[in-house]
């Protein structure tokens, strides 16, 4: 009888134990995706377009030192893009003014006697990785050259309607592609003369293209009212203009000894959009035991317009079929960071502009939603 009356006692309590709550499982990855870098944002077209008049006589020698910076400047990226380089002058004449002809120069590009094979700069990647150009020597120093163009040009300078006359495919053939960001830098020591407002300038640049912002303005002047430390005039129509392309523009002073923050939007803008897309996240090796990272990813492109679209395979050794390949990059050494990057190759793949493309992966660590 003691044995029971001990064990009852103990089955009640047992009773009213609840059984401990299962345990949630912990999450160590989850899948990441990224929109995919195409090879349709690889070309940049960029047009410098340099006051040849009276005006700028005096700032010509400072121009000479700062133009082979410019011209490293836009190809100062890990990866840079197909490149086609040109410089027009903004004499496009006036008509009964004293040292002006009826047309000036028209908007045509020429050499300038410069190792160069056409009449604009052009420098692309291949496949292989190597590039291929038309000019020999440094691009620093086939610009200096190559962008002298004097100051005995007319007094009227009218850079916007330089501008215009340059983008006629029957001025300069081939240099502007409609695949191709577009940027424009001004270099003057006086302000735009021309008839057309500035609103409608501005329009016109951006007409050629699908998405406006494939076009970069910079400006290199005088300031947007009152007088410079160095002679150059005001140049309010030229800050106008560039204030019409927010978040994608520069401005500097033709008065600084260092012209080229002017121009950084252009290479900030390879980072960016035209050649490094950086993973935040590590993609994740789903098998340490074998050598290399075996990585868990899929990509795929669509056409936004047919509606279509292709799974893509990883990249083999020498890849001749189109592909992804994720892949150490320098630019993308910043902290938080992997380090990575994802490359469509061949690299000299030419894809629609309508083509949209993604990637997933799967990366260590919990989501956000997980959290």
């Amino acid at each position: 009888m003691i044995h029971r009356t001990l064990c009852a006692p103990l089955l009640l309590l047992a009773a009213c134990v609840e059984p401990a709550p299962p345990v949630e499982p912990q999450v160590t990855s989850h899948v990441a995706r990224h929109e995919l870098l195409l090879p349709t944002a690889s070309k940049i077209d960029v047009l410098f377009v340099i006051d040849s008049s009276p005006a700028i006589a005096g700032h010509r020698a400072h121009l000479d030192e700062q133009l082979p910076a410019l011209a490293d400047a836009l190809l100062d990226a890990p990866r840079a893009p197909d490149l086609h380089l040109g410089v027009i002058s903004a004499d496009v004449g006036a008509v009964g003014v004293s040292g002006c002809t009826a047309t000036g120069d028209g908007g045509q590009m020429n050499q300038r006697g410069q190792p160069i094979t056409g009449t604009f700069i052009t420098d692309a990647p291949l496949s292989t990785g190597t590039r291929v150009r038309n000019y020999t020597g440094s691009i620093g120093e086939v610009f200096r050259g190559y962008a002298n163009v004097g100051a005995q040009g007319c007094s009227v300078s009218r850079p916007f309607d330089a501008v215009r006359r340059a983008l006629d495919p029957a001025t300069n053939p081939g240099f502007f592609r409609p695949d191709a960001y577009f940027a424009v830098v001004f270099v003057t020591a006086t302000d735009d003369a021309s008839e057309v407002d500035v609103a409608s300038f501005a329009k016109e640049l951006k007409s050629p293209f699908a998405d406006p912002y494939r076009v970069i303005v910079s400006v290199i002047a005088g300031p947007a009212t009152g007088a410079s430390s160095c002679g150059a005039t005001s140049a309010p129509r030229l800050h106008a203009l560039a204030a019409s392309f927010p978040n994608r523009s520069g401005v500097g002073s033709i008065c600084e000894a260092d012209l080229t923050p002017a121009i950084a939007i252009i290479p900030q803008l390879y980072k960016s959009v035209l050649a490094i897309q950086c993973w935040e996240e590590t993609p994740l090796d789903v098998d340490p035991s074998t050598p290399g990272d075996q990585l868990d990813c899929t990509a795929a492109l669509y056409n936004a317009t047919t509606g279509t679209g292709v799974i893509l395979a990883p990249c083999g050794p020498a890849p001749t079929s189109l592909c992804f390949r994720i892949e150490d990059e320098q630019a993308c050494d910043f902290s938080p960071g992997s380090g990575l990057t994802t490359r469509l190759e061949p690299r000299a793949v030419s894809l629609p502009r309508e083509t949209r493309g993604w990637v997933e992966c799967v990366v260590a660590g919990p989501s956000d939603e997980n959290l």
